[in-house]
């Protein structure tokens, strides 16, 4: 559903508020598993703790910007890891 001046919630959006993040923090994972170094697993979790922070920002302004329409999204919608169900 299209909600208020470009709020989108259609699609993987309907999923996951970040698809973005996720796809980076799995892409990370991948090099991890292709080539596990400490060096890989460090920069796997700063990425990771970047990306965290980095929500916390962008969240408070789509909060600021959409207000309680985008706290409703944030209790329907997980963050990062999708919860399937049958439902859909």
């Amino acid at each position: 559903m299209d909600i208020k001046g470009g709020f989108r919630e259609h699609g993987i959006l309907r999923y996951v508020r970040h698809p973005l993040y996720l796809g980076m923090i799995l892409a990370l994972f991948g090099v991890l598993v292709y080539q596990p170094t400490w060096a890989n697993l460090i920069f796997l979790l700063a990425a990771s703790l970047y990306i965290r922070i980095g929500i916390y920002f962008e969240e408070r302004k789509l909060i600021e910007e959409f207000g309680e329409l985008y706290r409703h999204y944030r209790r329907r919608v997980p963050m990062l890891v999708p919860h399937w169900s049958k439902t859909g």
